[in-house]
């Protein structure tokens, strides 16, 4: 093999080297643009109103705009094909540990134990930041939000059956509320919604649960500190402020990958010039 052939190969190498690091910072970019959120102080967490399933009836009957998961931005990404593919790779990856330990392959049990929570995480994250269904903040009139509020402190029925239901739907017309007063930057409003919801018929769900947070965080940073503690429970695999730190770790590994690929395929220019410069140079077989 020739010195230009060692040269052209090694370009090869770094080429196929900078195709994986511009794959790893493109998936990284999305993935980071996909869980972004603002910092404690700002919001701007959610661009809509999740409607929990209590409320669908409520919210057809006054003729509410409801869209499904689907409907929404970057929703259609953990539906369908993408929900089933990482389904797949976890049940694969789980199916793998046993006979792996029979074989004692530690290390590949602990990275398939790695890959099963990560899936786990992103998925969790994804499920909590958009609910089954919901309604787009702006599509919402200044009316229709007026008769949410008349109706969250509506008086109670008289009819001891619909007891139940009637203050269900009042907490999670509060949590609607809430929601609305966020997206609006007034956190003493934000506060006073939070506190009005009652903890014994709020109708928990891992998105809530995820919203209350990133409300009663938004409001203790802007000097509004929600006194309801109903809502200090989990929100999944993380915490908010680790998915804020996990987004902002994915958005630095994009940059930086991506820089690193610039370099490679420019030594993959470089190693292809000298190549081709050392063939110009290269006097051919000699002739007897």
């Amino acid at each position: 093999m020739t010195f230009s052939d060692q040269l052209r190969t090694r370009a090869a190498y770094y080429l196929i080297f900078a195709m994986t690091l511009i794959l790893v910072a493109i998936i990284a970019g999305a993935l980071s643009w996909m869980y972004w959120l603002p910092s404690a102080a700002k919001n701007g967490a959610f661009d809509n109103l999740h409607i929990h399933y209590t409320l669908h009836e409520y919210w057809r009957a006054n003729g509410f705009p409801l869209f499904e998961k689907g409907d929404g931005k970057f929703g259609w990404i953990f539906s369908g094909l993408a929900a089933a593919l990482l389904t797949m790779i976890r049940v694969l990856a789980q199916l793998a540990i046993l006979p792996l330990l029979l074989l004692r392959k530690i290390r590949i049990i602990l990275a398939l134990l790695l890959l099963i929570l990560i899936i786990n995480a992103f998925v969790q994250m994804a499920e909590n930041k958009t609910g089954a269904y919901h309604t787009p903040i702006a599509a919402m009139s200044k009316s229709q939000i007026e008769q949410v509020a008349r109706d969250s402190v509506a008086a109670a029925p008289e009819d001891p059956n619909e007891g139940i239901r009637f203050l269900q739907r009042q907490a999670m017309l509060r949590y609607v509320l809430a929601q609305y007063v966020y997206a609006a930057n007034d956190p003493a409003l934000t506060k006073t919604n939070l506190d009005a919801i009652d903890k014994d018929y709020m109708q928990k769900s891992r998105v809530n649960i995820w919203r209350i947070a990133i409300m009663r965080e938004w409001c203790a940073a802007n000097d509004r500190p929600a006194s309801n503690e109903a809502y200090n429970r989990s929100v999944g695999l993380l915490s908010i402020a680790m998915q804020r730190q996990l987004a902002r770790g994915l958005a630095v590994i994009a940059i930086g990958t991506g820089f690193l690929s610039l370099i490679a395929c420019m030594l993959v220019i470089i190693l292809w010039l000298r190549a081709k410069r050392m063939d110009s140079f290269d006097p051919g077989p000699s002739t007897a």
